[in-house]
Parts: C-alpha cells; sequence; structure tokens
C-alpha cells in the first residue's frame, strides 16, 4: 500500500506544474469562446447576465467549504481560507483537457498541507458522489412537485434518494477508508455545504435564463432551476463527456420543451451558452485570488 510520504513526493512536482500549464488554458478557453460569448453578450440583458455570473462566483465561496469540512473533521489543520485560496488557485486546472485536474492539483495541495491517503480518498468519494445524489434528488423531485419530467425525474428522485443514503455506508468500507470513517454529523454538514452550492447554482442559470426573452407560455424559474439540477446530474453521470459537454444541453432542453414555444434546437443553443457565464465567473474569481495575493505580498514585503 502506497504510504503518505510516498503520495506527497509524487503529487509534488504537479503542484509546480498545474497552475501555469492550466492558466495557459483558461486563456485559450476564454479566447477559443469568445463567439458564443460575444453572441450570448449581445442577445443578454445585461443586469441578469451580470448577476448570474455574480452569483456563480459567489459559488466559488462555497464549495471549499466541503474540503474545510471533511479534511477538518479528519484532524487536518485546514483552515476555510487556506481551502478557499487553494480552491480558486486551481480553478484554471478545470479547462486542462480530461476534466479531472482540478480535483487532481488541489489533491496534491491538500496532501502538502497534511491530509493522508485515507482522508484524501475520502474527500475525493464526497466530491464526486454527494453533488451528483443531491443533485438528482433535488432536481428530480422539484420536476416531479411541479408535473414535470414524468417517470425520469421518478427515476432521478429514487436514484438520488438511495445514493444519498448510501454514500455513508460505502464511505465506513475498508478499501476507501483504513482510519476513522466520516461522521453522521460530518456528512449532514457536507450535504449542507452542497446544498448551499446548489441552491447558488441554480439561482445563477435562472438570473441567466431570465437574461433572454421567453415566450409566454415558458416553464416557470423554479421548474427551470429543477431541469438546470437533474441535468447537471446527466451530464456528470456521463463520464466521457467533459464537464457534461453536449449531455446537459440536450437535456435540459428536452425537460423543458414541454409547454413551450422555444424550438429545442434554440433552447440547446441557449442552454449552451451558459458556459460563458460559468467562464466568466471563474475568470473573476481566479483575477480576485491573484490580485489578494499580489497586495498581500506586497504588505509582507513593506512590513
Amino acid at each position: 500500500m502506497m504510504s503518505t510520504d510516498t503520495l506527497r513526493r509524487m503529487l509534488r512536482p504537479l503542484r509546480a506544474v498545474f497552475t501555469p500549464l492550466a492558466a495557459l488554458f483558461l486563456l485559450a478557453a476564454a479566447w477559443s469562446a469568445r463567439g458564443i460569448v460575444e453572441d450570448t453578450l449581445r442577445q443578454a440583458q445585461w443586469p441578469f447576465f451580470i448577476a448570474a455570473t455574480l452569483l456563480w462566483a459567489v459559488s466559488h465561496l462555497i464549495a471549499p467549504a466541503l474540503a474545510w469540512v471533511v479534511l477538518g473533521a479528519g484532524g487536518v489543520h485546514l483552515s476555510y481560507r487556506k481551502a478557499l485560496a487553494i480552491h480558486a488557485s486551481r480553478l484554471p486546472a478545470r479547462y486542462l483537457p480530461g476534466g479531472i485536474w482540478h480535483t487532481v492539483s488541489r489533491v496534491a495541495d491538500y496532501s502538502a498541507a497534511g491530509a493522508t491517503r485515507a482522508q484524501l480518498t475520502v474527500l475525493v468519494a464526497i466530491e464526486n458522489a454527494l453533488p451528483v445524489a443531491l443533485a438528482a434528488a433535488l432536481g428530480g423531485g422539484g420536476l416531479l412537485l411541479f408535473g414535470r419530467g414524468g417517470a425520469a425525474a421518478g427515476a432521478a428522485l429514487a436514484l438520488g434518494l438511495v445514493l444519498l443514503a448510501g454514500i455513508p455506508f460505502v464511505l465506513r468500507h475498508r478499501l476507501l477508508s483504513s482510519g476513522a470513517p466520516p461522521t453522521w454529523a460530518t456528512y449532514a454538514r457536507a450535504a449542507a455545504v452542497m446544498l448551499g452550492f446548489w441552491i447558488t447554482a441554480a439561482l445563477a442559470f435562472c438570473g441567466y435564463w431570465n437574461a433572454f426573452p421567453l415566450p409566454a407560455d415558458a416553464p416557470s424559474l423554479p421548474v427551470v432551476a429543477a431541469a438546470y439540477l437533474l441535468s447537471w446530474a446527466a451530464g456528470f453521470a456521463m463520464v466521457l463527456a467533459p464537464q457534461g459537454l453536449g449531455v446537459f444541453e440536450v437535456s435540459i432542453a428536452a425537460l423543458l420543451r414541454d409547454g413551450a414555444g422555444t424550438p429545442f434546437v434554440d433552447t440547446v443553443v441557449l442552454a449552451a451558452g451558459f458556459r460563458a457565464a460559468v467562464l466568466g465567473a471563474d475568470l473573476l474569481a481566479y483575477a480576485l485570488y491573484l490580485t489578494v495575493r499580489a497586495l498581500r505580498r506586497r504588505d509582507a514585503q513593506d512590513g
């Protein structure tokens, strides 16, 4: 079995390589998406689009709390501010090919902060299972509540609830946790963090959706929020699609087309434009991180 020291030695070079490489891919992604961004901004109502971008940027304040809760409960001395700095500094890695590098780069940082292999395994398991379980349950349940989604929504709700209930038992398996497994209280706090994240993300998508002219019979915003969550879960489950590309857009178009006058293809294109808001929020969050880091370094030098 690989020791913690061996893991840290393997991950150490990645910490130096990831930031410049990922930053280049982030800039390349922004450049390649300039056409979509221009079209989206040309048609959108600015106040709603800006609100959506800012709300997604706020989600970056929530996401690091998951690692802070899980690793902190395991005895790792990781402050929320440190977890936030790690999350923000590695944001460009989201745009590296493969879709896993934001997680890999953060794992390297958490290992350097003292997290063991077992603790990191539990964290990665929670970060991958809990979001999709909660999104499926909330999305499926929300659609059923408003009489939408049919059998697909019911299946998503059932699967999400089973996953939510089963994750703590799976985490207690010796193959995932060779040390003390996370307690029910820790799992509940992690779920609360994830719930806050999804509420913010869904509000961001609703703000984006509301930035465009929609037909009179368009679905209500609660339905749009539920469809967003379920479509995200579908995209995440399709591991071959990086960041759910294509799967998310087709899924949400299929869920929202009933009773709406917007053509299916137009809905797919409209949903794809949300990636412009996400990209803008990621750039904003990363720029704020770089600014804060530069100011702190200047203050340290002046001191």
